[in-house]
């Protein structure tokens, strides 16, 4: 069943290629990407040889080189790195934080020292820092209920609040764009399912590296998104889709009521949702252009979003108006989908994540 006023339409208005793409470099694990406003410095969690030794890709050249840092998987305590975000004051004062599979790390000094996060034993694949709030957020399961993690001082201390009213303790993304609202999205795919799902077709597996799914149980799938207007106090579920494949991914607000998130599922075309009126009716966008999957989402104003995704090849999504969307695609040897991407500030360059066919990860720089 579904639980909102659904318009959907198709209209797109062009497909073109980047301007620029830039292969930095591969990595068994990099899912996660972070940068700097003016693009200069990026951060990609990950882990070099083996996949043992977690660290951070970084550069602080435009990526034009890349180093590991190698022992903040360690600092953290994690088990594997899988997100990040960064947070600086027009240009100055930049932090990072990066997350994963029970333990977080942030550096205060732009990478170049790491203490662990000062917040409870967490799983999360989705760190964000909002802009409009202010607030750097994580959003996973922290001793088995689904919880937001909240910091309102430049990420020192954080509130860590219990997202109460989902099917199950399964969140996977959240967008934060007041002190008092907030949105999670939710959802599962296989009931026997112990890996970690970052889309419908690729999960990772206990040793961080990729598994992919041919087909699934459609009869255990669910999706929701729960918003809270009291800082988390109380939840109610804005939308929900049982039993028919999707699967949530990420979702990212302009505002209290304008946000965009994305939904996927084996084979399903891949959709993105957009509400102006804080869930109450949601406008839906089907990818037919020959994606598997929709992962990332960013709003860079009121009627401005970018989506990620692929399958086929690396692909992002632009849209000016929430109606018609135009599509950035990468060559198939740069990625076959898209991952995690960061925005620069003027939203000419995207720093990113990618899959190669061997399943190998990619970091990426695109140019529009």
């Amino acid at each position: 069943s579904t639980l909102f006023s659904l318009c959907i339409g198709v209209s797109v208005a062009s497909s073109n290629m980047f301007s620029n793409v830039t292969q930095m470099g591969t990595a068994i694990i990099a899912y996660g990407t972070a940068t700097s406003s003016d693009g200069v410095s990026c951060f990609y969690p990950g882990s070099a040889d083996s996949g043992t030794e977690l660290g951070v890709y970084e550069s602080f050249d435009g990526g034009n080189t890349l180093e590991f840092v190698d022992g903040v998987g360690e600092v953290a305590e994690a088990l594997l790195l899988m997100a990040a975000a960064s947070r600086d004051i027009n240009g100055q004062n930049l932090s990072v934080i990066v997350g994963g599979l029970l333990g977080s790390a942030i550096s205060m000094d732009g990478g170049h020292v790491w203490e662990k996060l000062n917040i409870p034993v967490m799983v999360t694949q989705d760190v964000k820092y909002e802009k409009a709030s202010g607030l750097y957020t994580l959003t996973g399961t922290s001793r088995t209920e689904a919880a937001v993690a909240i910091s309102n001082d430049g990420g020192s201390n954080f509130d860590v609040i219990t997202v109460s009213g989902l099917y199950e303790p399964y969140p996977r993304y959240g967008s934060f764009p007041s002190s008092q609202t907030f949105y999670v999205t939710a959802g599962g795919w296989e009931e026997t399912s112990i890996d970690t799902h970052l889309t419908s077709r690729l999960s990772i597996s206990e040793d961080g590296s990729l598994k992919q799914h041919q087909s699934g149980d459609s009869s255990y799938s669910w999706a929701q998104v729960a918003k809270t207007t009291d800082g988390g106090a109380t939840w109610s579920i804005i939308y929900e889709n049982f039993k028919t494949g999707y699967y949530p991914n990420d979702i990212h607000c302009y505002d209290e009521n304008t946000c965009t998130f994305a939904i996927e599922g084996l084979d399903l075309l891949p959709r993105i949702l957009t509400t102006q009126d804080g869930g109450d009716t949601w406008n839906s966008f089907i990818d037919t252009s020959g994606s598997e999957s929709l992962i990332g989402v960013r709003m860079t104003g009121p009627t401005e979003a970018f989506v990620a995704g692929g399958g086929d090849v690396g692909r992002i999504w632009h849209t000016t108006d929430l109606v018609n969307w135009d599509e950035y695609t990468t060559n198939v040897t740069d990625a076959v989908g898209i991952f995690s991407f960061a925005l620069t500030e003027d939203t000419s360059t995207v720093y990113a994540t990618g899959v190669l066919r061997s399943e190998i990860c990619a970091m990426l720089k695109l140019e529009f």
